[in-house]
């Protein structure tokens, strides 16, 4: 490939192009603004990810679930279950579904059809949240529409991003996760008797959702750009150039514009020749599944009702609840900060953060740290800012880095899919396990991540920092 690339050099089509990184935090400031377009093409697809967010946050970051007036109340596990679930068996369908449609249709169609698949949801959650004919089917579209748009806008940022704010803009669709899972939290702060809610949650969640979903379609007619790489592969390279010069926010063709396009070229090429068989990727899967089982380790049923419950000793006075909120805000608060860092340090960071939330977890086996209200605040808060900081955000990065545009799609749908079942498996542990400790779960959780953080620490994980999609996939080749 090297001969290939000095052929291109002798000929023109790659130019030499000094060094320019930008340096220090204002002329970094400077590259992200001049780059925001990048970002704002992914605004009708970052709204149903929000909405998904705060599906999650209503389900499996809520311990009121049982009380809410749809659920039968205390005595009745199985629906509250079934309404769990069914998101995550949906949102299983939609990855697979995402991964036959992102090749052969634009991501505007994608994501028009997305957010209408959104808005059903939101409106039959809005019309009637009280019954569960309703709220599980509700669950149901909104958990297809998920699926398809997590693959699609992984695919559609990796591919639009310059390489030096790539880790950023892939990053954001993980951050907008958490920030619906947060609005979601806050939905839920006045907690009332059985069937008593005020502003009944499940109907507060469609209302939001109806007017992010809006907003975004209406916003993405004016700042959508597809994708450079799927338009070269339908031929329209003229096209795909231009779309290069308006997302980078420049007048006209610069060197390093044309080198980027020449590199895309390239790839395709190469990548249209790649075998379709997902068992030659055992090494990339393994890698992926690495840091996928950290991040389900940090985020799921089982650890957020017991954070939430360790919490609620200092955050609930029985009329109104916060644990959820705070919780989840400084997780969302911790991922900001990992944001404007992963383009810099990006495994350093994930070693901080798998690490450390990995010890708080062993920490908490031992009991008296637990004891007093203020001993559980502390070690509930500092687990959401470690476990923020990186780990949903690189999981994300490490997918759309590690192989190649042809088997990108059914390698995002498959290591997604797995990370739904372990989901509902933990989801079922929690319901029917129940003579299981939970201290047992939480000592495999503290080992998963720590041995996550040490594998990062011992430069076993390919850090992709700053290389263009092309040199990335070539990381992970081995």
């Amino acid at each position: 490939m090297e001969r290939e690339f000095e052929k291109l050099r002798k000929n023109g089509q790659f130019c030499e192009i000094k060094d320019k990184n930008p340096r220090g935090f204002i002329q970094w400031f400077d590259y992200m603004q001049k780059n925001k377009p990048q970002t704002n093409a992914l605004v009708a697809g970052l709204m149903v990810i929000l909405f998904g967010g705060q599906n999650i946050g209503w389900s499996i970051f809520n311990d009121h679930l049982d009380i809410q007036t749809w659920s039968g109340g205390y005595e009745d596990d199985g629906t509250v279950f079934w309404a769990i679930t069914s998101f995550y068996l949906a949102a299983a369908s939609g990855f697979l579904i995402g991964s036959l449609l992102v090749g052969k249709f634009s991501k505007i169609n994608i994501y028009i059809f997305t957010t209408l698949l959104s808005a059903t949801s939101a409106t039959c959650f809005i019309i009637h949240p009280s019954s569960i004919y309703v709220v599980v089917p509700a669950r149901i579209i909104a958990g297809i529409s998920y699926g398809i748009t997590y693959l699609t806008i992984l695919i559609h940022a990796c591919e639009i991003a310059v390489p030096k704010l790539r880790g950023m803009i892939v990053a954001t669709v993980h951050f907008c996760l958490m920030i619906g899972v947060f609005t979601m939290s806050s939905s839920l702060i006045p907690v009332y008797k059985t069937r008593s809610y005020e502003v009944d949650p499940t109907k507060s969640m469609g209302l939001n959702a109806l007017i992010c979903l809006v907003s975004g379609m209406l916003l993405s007619l004016f700042l959508h750009k597809e994708s450079p790489v799927y338009l070269i592969k339908k031929y329209h390279e003229e096209e795909a150039l231009n779309t290069m010069i308006r997302l980078r926010s420049e007048s006209h063709e610069t060197a390093t514009i044309r080198n980027d396009f020449n590199e895309f070229c390239m790839m395709v090429q190469e990548d249209s020749q790649s075998s379709l068989n997902l068992f030659k990727y055992s090494y990339q899967f393994a890698i992926v599944m690495i840091v996928k089982l950290v991040f389900v380790s940090s985020f799921n049923m089982l650890i957020n009702n017991y954070m939430l419950e360790l919490a609620k000793l200092h955050f609930y006075d029985a009329e109104n609840d916060l644990t959820a909120t705070i919780l989840s805000g400084i997780r969302w608060g911790a991922m900001l900060i990992g944001m404007f860092l992963i383009d810099v340090k990006r495994m350093k960071l994930f070693f901080i953060s798998s690490f450390g939330s990995g010890l708080i977890l062993i920490l908490l086996l031992f009991e008296p740290i637990t004891d007093t209200s203020f001993g559980a605040v502390v070690v509930t808060i500092g687990f959401q800012f470690f476990s923020g900081l990186a780990i949903g955000l690189i999981s994300d990065i490490f997918l759309v880095d590690s192989v190649n545009t042809r088997v990108k799609p059914f390698f995002i749908a498959m290591t997604n899919i797995i990370e739904c079942s372990i989901q509902i498996l933990l989801i079922v542990s929690y319901f029917y396990f129940k003579n299981i400790s939970i201290m047992h779960f939480i000592s495999i959780f503290g080992v998963i991540m720590i041995i996550g953080g040490a594998i990062a620490f011992t430069s076993i994980l390919p850090d992709t920092t700053g290389l263009s999609l092309r040199l990335a996939r070539n990381k992970f080749i081995q």
